[in-house]
């Protein structure tokens, strides 16, 4: 895990990027100022562990940049992605319902900067504003129900439709439209071993999955990174979604 400080940030730049966090992002600036005085920056080189399945969960933290990856192992050693958190988002925020070890492990995906608050403070801000509680409720409700899908996936459904529903979801969130027609592009700055630990898949399986999907038409490559949903109704289709 890094020691590492991030960049000394100047109090109005702190208040700035504390506001783009989500659960903050209604706090008024003296409260935000309060937050700011709790907070640590740490910055983390990609591949970097945040933290550990053993580590204690005593702080919270807020990614400032970068993605950061939250993943288990399975007794066999094989990595389960269970989900990707960008610019924005809290994680180890569970540590409110169970404070012994983590038991999943973080990864910075890209050079990353994130916000650290210890639990003790954390519990403070919440009791004093309800607002900033309930959507961090909200979050860990999300991050539970995302998981019973991914487990419910996992189970029931074949790798290719899993790799159907994953850019479906990456659609709605961060597709662009092609050239004003009904194609979508979509940036992926994930690895196909990324994908396929998120997909339960192995990378062989998940690279020969999208072959098939683009010699079908479904999808095509632009550059490294970016692919094209060229039929999204049939994408649907393979998803098995309305």
């Amino acid at each position: 895990m890094s020691t590492r400080p991030g960049p000394a940030t100047p109090p109005a730049d702190k208040i700035w990027y504390l506001k783009r966090i989500k659960i903050l992002s209604d706090l008024d600036d003296l409260t935000l100022h309060r937050v700011a005085a709790k907070v640590v920056s740490m910055a983390y080189r990609r591949r970097e562990t945040i933290f550990t399945a053993w580590d204690p969960s005593d702080r919270v933290y807020l990614l400032r940049s970068g993605r950061v990856k939250l993943y288990m192992l399975s007794d066999e050693g094989r990595e389960i992605t269970l989900a990707i958190m960008e610019p924005g988002d809290i994680f180890g925020e569970t540590a409110l319902v169970n404070p012994a070890a983590r038991q999943v492990f973080a990864e910075a995906l890209d050079d990353a900067t994130v916000a650290v608050m210890g639990l003790p403070d954390f519990e403070a801000l919440l009791r004093d504003q309800p607002d900033v509680a309930r959507r961090v409720t909200q979050a860990i409700g999300r991050q539970l129900l995302n998981t019973q899908r991914q487990v419910e996936s996992l189970a029931f459904a074949d790798v290719s439709t899993r790799l159907a529903r994953f850019l479906l979801d990456q659609a709605a969130s961060h597709g662009e439209r092609a050239n004003g027609s009904g194609e979508l592009r979509l940036p992926l700055a994930l690895t196909h071993q990324e994908m396929a630990n998120l997909l339960g898949t192995t990378r062989e399986t998940l690279t020969s999955t999208l072959n098939r999907f683009v010699d079908a038409g479904v999808l095509r490559v632009e550059s490294r990174g970016t692919l094209v949903v060229r039929d999204p109704a049939d994408l649907r289709a393979r998803a098995h979604v309305d």
